[in-house]
């Protein structure tokens, strides 16, 4: 498994300065009304200088779609860790798997589980300034009907309007609606293809694995280290990301 490193410029960025973005590390069997679940590998906790990171966001699923896993699941995600904190957010298959039961899961854990709602995170120092960390359904809910699927308006109701918005959403495709709004979008979902040999899923997918830019915002998309169907990975390495912020100076 590699780490992937990006830098981003934001008008303000006293908030935490290094993000560990993590996708999906869900593993799946042949029957899917089985289910399956994965503990997700050890990362070690140093790559080089950058060290772990102030926070931790993890925008996979890890769930297939049996509620029976949720508890195992969480204590595994329990193990991450982050100086300022570790948030998740619902993605298409947490639906399938029961959407109560795994937000209940979370909080069990301890863990963040942002829906169509955003908190204030800083970097260990109040008066250096803070992001706004905002987490949105995903899109397919509404059509798992277990969902009311991303809602921008209400995530951001009572934050702070000159922070910096980092805005976590399963799908990549939100990135169309989010576009001007916030300052950097976080996705998974994608397994960057998970066959990818020959770059066919970038001639089927508008996004892929990595970094792209539109009306002022930018998208980063993990490729995660789980799988989901047949249990194999082809020209789609899995990841860890990590995203350092950084202010612009006037």
């Amino acid at each position: 498994m590699r780490l992937v490193s990006f830098a981003l410029v934001l008008a303000s960025a006293g908030g935490p300065r290094r993000l560990r973005h993590g996708a999906g590390r869900r593993t799946t069997t042949h029957r899917p009304s089985r289910g399956a679940v994965v503990a997700p590998p050890r990362v070690p906790c140093r790559h080089g200088r950058g060290g772990r990171g102030d926070l931790v966001v993890i925008t996979g699923d890890i769930l297939d779609n049996n509620p029976a896993h949720v508890r195992d699941a969480m204590r595994a995600l329990a193990r991450r860790r982050g100086r300022t904190g570790v948030h998740a957010i619902l993605g298409n298959h947490y639906h399938h798997t029961g959407r109560e039961e795994v937000r209940r899961g979370f909080a069990a854990a301890g863990l963040s589980c942002l829906v169509n709602a955003s908190v204030r995170v800083h970097g260990g120092d109040p008066r250096r300034g803070s992001i706004t960390l905002e987490g949105v359904d995903d899109v397919m809910a509404p059509r798992i009907a277990s969902g009311e699927g991303p809602n921008l308006r209400r995530a951001l109701a009572g934050a702070d309007p000159e922070a910096p918005v980092v805005l976590l959403a399963h799908n990549p495709v939100f990135f169309l609606k989010a576009a001007g709004r916030v300052a950097l979008q976080l996705s998974g979902h994608t397994h960057g293809g998970q066959v990818n040999v020959g770059h066919v899923a970038d001639r089927l997918m508008p996004f892929v694995a990595g970094r792209y830019e539109r009306g002022g915002l930018s998208h980063f998309v993990s490729r995660g280290v789980g799988i989901t169907g047949p249990p194999v990975r082809l020209a789609a390495p899995p990841e860890v990301m990590r995203v350092s912020l950084t202010a612009r100076h006037t």
